[in-house]
């Protein structure tokens, strides 16, 4: 939300801009979530509030590709929904966030999945999992 609603500037006042941003956030989702879940615990709300930060980020992170979120991405990279990715594709779409250029699926698929070397006493030989 930082990136998207303040500037690029490197001073103090982003960082008070952030606290700000991220209090009022805070508060928005905890009310939120108070009212559609009226029977949830004062102990229940913090985690339910970081369940749904995290729901929001996964939903609308930039991975690639014109792809904003997982599902989308899953779709994109791999035309499957995201509950059907393997751990391998699941993977592949976790590392993203860090460079969605550098990881794409599209264009690195040796730098991603590299190479497999397997060790036998009788038989030795590589096998490139990007096939």
């Amino acid at each position: 939300m930082k990136n998207m609603l303040l500037t690029s500037e490197k001073k103090i006042t982003r960082k008070l801009k952030e606290i700000v941003l991220a209090t009022k956030i805070d508060d928005y989702l905890k009310s939120q979530i108070k009212s559609e879940n009226p029977n949830l615990t004062s102990s229940e709300i913090p985690k339910a509030t970081k369940e749904k930060i995290l729901e929001m980020y996964l939903n609308y992170i930039f991975l690639g590709n014109n792809a904003y979120g997982v599902e989308a991405a899953a779709n994109t990279y791999y035309n499957k929904k995201a509950k059907d990715l393997s751990v391998l594709e699941s993977a592949v779409i976790a590392s993203m966030p860090q460079s969605p250029s550098t990881l794409n699926p599209y264009r690195n698929v040796n730098r991603l999945m590299g190479t497999l070397v397997v060790e036998d006493p009788e038989l030795t030989e590589q096998v490139d999992l990007a096939s």
